[in-house]
């Protein structure tokens, strides 16, 4: 893949034992982003196979939050393996946000 195909895709991935859903050996991604018009090209799975690679041998799985009626995102990791550890919510500024929390292994 071309470095041009990978504008407008990007990651993040952190290792905060302070949210409760990420565990000891775990690394939570936080962002992983590819524009819409790079959808079903490859890109996200190559970006998430490259953070995945990347991460330290004492990570086992990786965890997400993304937003309950995210079926786009849910679809993709899904298919990739993860599976649903929880359901949660959060709020912004007194508006609830329900989301999933899920976990790949590595």
């Amino acid at each position: 893949m071309t470095v041009d195909a990978w504008r407008g895709a990007f990651a993040h991935v952190l290792r905060d034992r302070e949210l409760e859903y990420v565990g000891d050996e775990e690394a939570e991604i936080r962002t992983l982003y590819v524009r819409p018009d790079g959808w079903n090209e490859g890109i996200g799975t190559e970006l998430l196979e490259a953070v995945i690679r990347r991460l330290p041998a004492s990570i086992e799985r990786v965890a997400l939050e993304t937003l309950r009626d995210n079926d786009v995102g849910r679809s993709f990791y899904e298919s990739r393996g993860f599976t649903l550890r929880t359901t949660t919510e959060y709020e912004v500024d007194g508006t609830p946000y329900p989301s999933v929390v899920l976990v790949g292994e590595r």
